[in-house]
C-alpha cells in the first residue's frame, strides 16, 4: 500500500482499538490520531527515497518533542525520554539502511519500537504500535512478501493486490471516512 493509506489506516486503528475510551478527550483523540499515523508510516522507512528519511527524522522530532513535553518535570523521566530517543535514532537508522519490506517490516521491529517509543511517550506508545501494527497487516494483502519473521529470510504475503491498485484506494477512503466519523462523533 501506499504511504497515504498506511497514515489513514494507522490513525483509524488507533481510533478504533483505543479512541472508545471515555477518558479521551478531543485534543487526545487528534493526538493519538496523529501518533497511529506516524506508526502507520515507520514501516517504509526502509524506502529508498527522500519522502521516507523526511518520515523518519520527523518520527524522531515530532516524538522528542512529545517526550520532552511529557517529562519535563523529572529529570528520571527525562532520562528515559533521552535513552528512547538515542533508541528510536539508532532504529531509524537500521531502517534506512534496510531493504524495503525487511527488518522495519517485522514482528521484531514492531516490538522494538513500541518498546522506544514507550520510552518516549509512556502510556501513548499505544497508538503507534497499533499504527505500526497495521502497516504490517495491510502490507500482508501485496502480492510482494514482507519479513514478518526476521532475522529468517521467509517472505510472507498473501498475494491478493498491488500496492497502488483499486484496493490501496479503497482501503485509504475508507480509513479517512472511519476517522473523520469517529473524531466528529467524539468532538461534535
Amino acid at each position: 500500500m501506499l504511504g497515504n493509506t498506511h497514515a489513514a489506516v494507522g490513525a483509524a486503528s488507533g481510533l478504533i482499538v483505543l479512541g472508545g475510551l471515555a477518558s479521551h478527550s478531543p485534543v487526545a483523540l487528534v493526538t493519538g490520531a496523529t501518533l497511529g499515523a506516524i506508526g502507520g508510516l515507520m514501516p517504509d522507512i526502509d524506502l529508498d527515497s527522500k519522502h521516507a528519511k523526511a518520515v523518519g527524522f520527523s518520527s524522531v522530532l515530532y516524538l522528542a518533542l512529545q517526550g520532552a513535553a511529557r517529562n519535563l518535570t523529572s529529570s528520571l523521566a527525562m532520562s528515559t525520554t533521552i535513552t528512547g530517543l538515542i533508541a528510536l535514532i539508532v532504529l531509524v537508522v537500521i531502517g534506512l539502511k534496510s531493504n524495503h519490506r525487511g527488518f522495519t517490516h517485522s514482528i521484531l521491529a514492531l516490538a522494538l519500537f513500541s518498546t522506544v517509543t514507550c520510552l518516549i511517550l509512556g502510556e501513548t506508545w499505544k497508538w503507534i504500535a497499533i499504527g505500526y501494527a497495521s502497516h504490517l497487516v495491510i502490507d500482508l494483502l501485496n502480492k510482494k512478501g514482507e519479513s514478518l519473521l526476521f532475522p529468517l529470510t521467509t517472505k510472507v504475503c498473501l498475494n491478493l493486490c498491488k500496492a497502488d491498485g483499486i484496493t490501496n484506494k479503497v482501503l485509504g477512503s475508507l480509513a479517512t471516512v472511519t476517522t473523520l466519523v469517529v473524531l466528529a462523533g467524539r468532538i461534535l
